[in-house]
């Protein structure tokens, strides 16, 4: 009988700030006489209690995305200004107690123009569910919105697919600071 669960709750954070600099140092800048640019967003949310988190950026770390963008670190720090993590994409989670928190990411670029189409960026934040809110699947369509019959226990030949449909979540499952816009991945 299959089963379907969500582990993560993602909060699409917005920025609360972004400055957009020149970098004049000898260092930054390039042939030509040209500038490289830099900007920082910095963002802000609370926890309620105490959580994993993974804080996912949505530009790309892929070998193209360096020939645009240069540094795409990100740092956290708690409402003391102690950073707690840094990293890139792809970093793992971190463990934070309830309060206040505060990422700033940082990001270069010679394209001043590109950068500042970047002021609203959004910034993924993903919280680890535990326990994860289980969900039903169903056996038609009509049944995930209306309520119908879980699926059954068919015996599928190789190579042989079946259609599933899982229900939202029961509204007594949401997890606590869940909010309009947040997303269940599992």
């Amino acid at each position: 009988k299959p089963v379907a669960s969500a582990d993560v709750l993602r909060k699409t954070l917005r920025p609360a700030s972004s400055d957009v600099t020149a970098l004049t140092g000898p260092r930054d800048t390039l042939p030509r006489g040209r500038n490289a640019w830099q900007m920082i967003l910095t963002y802000e949310f609370e926890l309620d209690a105490k959580a994993k988190v993974t804080v996912s950026p949505p530009l790309p770390v892929s070998d193209e995305a360096w020939e645009s963008w240069e540094s795409m670190l990100w740092a956290l720090f708690d409402a003391n200004r102690r950073r707690i993590d840094d990293g890139t994409s792809g970093h793992g989670a971190v463990s934070l107690d309830k309060g206040k928190y505060t990422i700033r990411f940082h990001v270069r670029s010679e394209d001043e123009a590109a950068l500042r189409g970047l002021r609203k960026m959004p910034l993924n934040l993903d919280r680890t569910l535990d326990p994860p809110v289980k969900l039903a699947v169903l056996d038609d369509e009509d049944g995930a919105t209306l309520g119908g019959h879980d699926f059954g226990t068919d015996n599928l030949a190789t190579g042989e697919t079946v259609a599933l449909w899982i229900a939202p979540p029961a509204l007594g499952s949401i997890p606590k600071g869940a909010e309009p816009g947040d997303v269940l991945l599992g």
